[in-house]
């Protein structure tokens, strides 16, 4: 679990991270997920923008959704195009 978050913005602040930690933070989904579980827990909150700076989620909850849905399409094809790959060999 903790390999898992280290590019979610759990650990570090990924809008004062540099380039290699917004670049892993950018094309890893549990960095969109736990944008969303924490805008989901902080909904109504007072401190709610404070946390959500604090952790450099700044895309939103729809935009977050939309990129997960992004991720599951991809990793679905990417896993099916290597299903066929390794079908075709045997």
């Amino acid at each position: 679990m903790m390999i898992s978050v280290l590019g979610a913005g759990q650990f570090i602040n990924i809008g004062t991270g540099n380039i290699i930690v917004k670049v892993i933070s950018s094309v890893t989904p549990i960095r969109y997920a736990a944008e969303r579980f924490f805008r989901r827990i902080t909904k109504d909150q007072t401190f709610e923008p404070l946390l959500l700076n604090l952790f450099g989620f700044n895309y939103g909850d729809k935009e977050s959704l939309q990129i997960l849905i992004f991720f599951a399409v991809l990793f679905f094809f990417l896993g099916w195009l290597a299903i066929i790959h390794q079908t075709r060999s045997l």
